[in-house]
């Protein structure tokens, strides 16, 4: 194609013809990412309303859902790159063969021409991403809104047992542990049995402490002792994860977790939850609507808060972003897409758009959703078919906005609860330090092994097979393996970000 290019160029000057139209010819932009197989995008409107906007033309490179990180290291090693990659993560093959190889573009000159890149794009994770590629930017995040997850509670069965919630939606360590053994042995659901617990959650033999940032384990932050910066969770000088183990282990002693937690696995523990043998359950603020309309299938007349966290001893409520970076898959953009680079960040800049965010929740509008006279929009009844494929085609997502996760076909009361919940949890989140930095020493084998061990003695605690000072010895011994490494290269890589 551009041999024959050149040729009709070469032609035309012979001719003396001003070679305008191809001049100004649409540029096409090959992307390889993540595309479930019912998307065409041949057909799909979602496609044409993007090329239509941005002027530019889209190849979609969409290899085998389930085999994704195969084919993107297959493609990798073949070196025939598309214009645009989706890396899935900072510590996968293909991004650290993408960087090592220097097949990527630069982007730290580019990124602030564009605005909504710039606006709407998660500053933390142009920070993790410029610090994974050794300190040239070469991605562009997949955010979300910053995320915490709080607890869906029965108001209904807190009716009955006489406990009134508080509005902001915060509780002490005593009132969550004054709650869940209410919820226990008080008969909540009437049937005189003792067959319901305070609160269950998904274990997948794996048990952690519930809301360790209530004792000051909020990740990376400032230090009061040996180090600058400290995750508590690993910290030699301080009790605090001792406390939130102790608190998990009297949880569980007492009777007040459902028994099933220790072997949930994944999203089991929701139909625990549902089925009326819990009182509470951990879930995202965004999606409470379908949570509360799976419990109203087996309880009609179920009522839901929602607890968004704990306070500590000094009655402050602060958790660390529970995901480092706030990075769910990312792009960059190749050696090929050289000379192309503002008709692919264009395309990415416009979905970031007012316009292009509508585009993303919704779909296209007269298609999937409408707007009524007041300007409210409502789905169609095509919206169920963009649904099915709208957590894929939502390249990127504004990291400051929950709209995505309130959903555009939930009453106005449900929109308000969700829109809530979220904010709400939002306001308590501090951002970790780390950015979700793992550095070379953090992947020592004999350290990743004995990590495994921690999983165990934590278990164990929790569920009283060992007392809470075996973390003492446990921990002791991770630093002798190497963490103390790892704690010092932390530090040095904090610090050099601040």
């Amino acid at each position: 194609m551009k041999r024959i290019l050149a040729l009709v160029l070469a032609a035309m000057m012979v001719l003396g013809l001003a070679p305008t139209a191809l001049a100004d010819e649409r540029p096409t932009i090959s992307i390889f990412l993540q595309m479930p197989s019912e998307f065409n995008p041949e057909t799909d409107p979602y496609v044409a309303k993007v090329e239509a906007a941005t002027g530019v033309d889209i190849e979609w490179v969409m290899p085998p859902i389930n085999s994704y990180e195969e084919s993107l290291n297959l493609m990798m090693a073949d070196g025939d790159y598309p214009d645009i990659i989706q890396f899935p993560s900072t510590t996968g093959a293909a991004w650290i063969n993408a960087v090592e190889s220097e097949v990527l573009l630069p982007l730290d000159d580019l990124i602030p021409q564009y605005e909504n890149l710039s606006q709407y794009v998660d500053p933390s994770s142009y920070s993790a991403l410029r610090a994974s590629g050794g300190g040239t930017l070469y991605g562009i995040a997949r955010n979300t809104i910053v995320r915490q997850d709080g607890w869906l509670i029965r108001k209904d069965w807190c009716d009955k047992l006489g406990i009134t919630l508080p509005e902001d939606g915060l509780l002490t360590q005593q009132e969550f542990y004054d709650i869940c053994y209410a919820f226990t042995y008080g008969d909540p659901d009437g049937n005189g049995v003792q067959d319901t617990w305070g609160l269950v959650d998904s274990g997948n033999g794996i048990l952690t402490p519930f809301a360790a940032y209530a004792f000051g384990c909020r990740g990376w932050q400032e230090h009061d002792g040996t180090y600058a910066y400290m995750d508590e969770t690993y910290c030699l000088e301080h009790d605090c994860y001792k406390e939130a183990l102790a608190y998990t282990a009297k949880l569980w002693q007492d009777g007040l977790i459902d028994p099933t937690w220790p072997t949930n696995a994944g999203n089991a523990f929701r139909d625990r939850f549902y089925v009326g043998a819990a009182g509470m359950a951990r879930f995202f603020g965004g999606w409470i609507s379908t949570y509360e309309d799976n419990l109203k299938a087996n309880f009609p007349d179920a009522e839901v808060a929602y607890i968004v966290g704990i306070k500590d001893k000094d009655g402050v409520t602060k958790a660390g972003s529970t995901f480092g970076g706030n990075i769910y898959s990312f792009y960059g953009l190749t050696l090929s897409c050289e000379g192309k680079e503002d008709a692919a960040l264009k395309v990415l800049d416009y979905l970031l758009s007012d316009e292009g965010w509508d585009l993303m929740n919704y779909g296209v509008k007269g298609i999937h959703w409408d707007e009524d006279a007041e300007g409210n929009k409502f789905a169609t009844d095509a919206y169920s078919e963009y649904s099915g494929i709208r957590s894929y085609v939502t390249l990127l997502r504004r990291y400051t906005d929950p709209d995505y996760f309130v959903g555009i076909n939930l009453s106005p009361e449900q929109k308000a609860f969700a829109k809530k919940a979220i904010a709400d949890a939002v306001a308590i989140t501090v951002p970790t330090l780390d950015y979700g930095y793992v550095p070379a020493s953090a992947q020592e084998t004999m350290l990743l092994e004995y990590k495994s061990e921690l999983d165990v003695v934590r278990s164990k605690i929790i569920v009283g097979e060992l007392s809470v000072d075996a973390w003492d010895e446990a921990l002791a011994k991770y630093y002798e393996m190497g963490y103390a490494q790892v704690v010092e290269d932390m530090v040095a890589y904090i610090e050099s970000n601040r």
